[in-house]
């Protein structure tokens, strides 16, 4: 019982510091693009990655706390997807592509899962991919 109660705790006093959390007060409500049931979107400001008006830098977070954008329930993946969607239309218009990057680090802090979308131009989006695959592929080769 004592566990339960300080994990508790340690929780709300982690979602009430965090700023992708909609009920915490460090959240910014001027930055969010769109807002679903299980998912929102919102513009990064500092330390953007967009370069000019044809580009864009946003983040996309399951609404709830949840550590990691693989462990969220089907509705909110499912939603995600969606967004994603939407994204690449909007940088396909523009004829751009977009990188999709979840950074997944520092679990004991209990972190807020955020995939962060990035316009960028056709053949970075290209180049990216063979670069993550070998990447990944050097890593398990270590």
């Amino acid at each position: 019982k004592q566990k339960a109660i300080s994990t508790h705790k340690k929780m709300s006093s982690v979602v009430s510091n965090c700023c992708l959390c909609q009920e915490s007060e460090r959240f910014s409500n001027f930055r969010v693009l769109f807002e679903g049931k299980h998912a929102f979107m919102q513009m990064v400001f500092e330390g953007s990655l967009s370069t000019d008006d044809e580009t864009f830098h946003c983040i996309i977070c399951p609404s709830n706390h949840i550590q990691s954008i693989v462990s969220t329930d089907e509705e909110v993946h499912e939603e995600i997807k969606d967004i994603k969607k939407g994204l690449v239309l909007l940088a396909k218009s523009k004829s751009k592509g977009v990188l999709f990057l979840e950074l997944a680090s520092k679990f004991s802090r209990s972190p807020h899962a955020s995939l962060e979308a990035i316009a960028v131009p056709l053949e970075v989006e290209q180049d990216a991919k063979m670069y993550f695959k070998q990447a990944i592929l050097e890593v398990a080769e270590e």
